[in-house]
């Protein structure tokens, strides 16, 4: 996907509730997520779950870490339990204690 398609994935279902999103926030989301379409949609979904109100800004997107490493370990978590292929369960082994600014050096690759 090029910067500009994931860009649009991420502002595109926002602005159709007439919410603004900045850029700068936008390119962190992006950074966080390397652009990794599952990522990218929680990160969006829970800076935009913890805006005040719009626009969208950095600092809620900064501030959504925590809830979306919470829910991405959860997900991963529940992956293992469920009984996935063992190449997926190695993956999610891995996503314990995830540092947002590492996903996609750390999982993005394996995957």
């Amino acid at each position: 996907m090029s910067d500009d398609d994931a860009k649009d994935a991420i502002e595109k279902p926002i602005h159709g509730e007439g919410v603004a999103i900045l850029d700068d926030a936008v390119a962190l989301i992006l950074q966080y997520t390397h652009g990794y379409p599952y990522f990218r949609q929680e990160w969006g979904k829970h800076a935009w779950d913890i805006a005040a109100g719009s626009p969208i800004t950095k600092a809620d997107a900064e501030n959504a870490s925590a809830s979306v490493i919470a829910a991405l370990d959860e997900s991963f978590s529940a992956c293992v339990s469920i009984g996935s292929l063992p190449r997926r369960k190695d993956i999610c082994g891995r996503c314990q204690n995830w540092d947002p600014a590492r996903i996609g050096q750390t999982i993005l690759p394996q995957l």
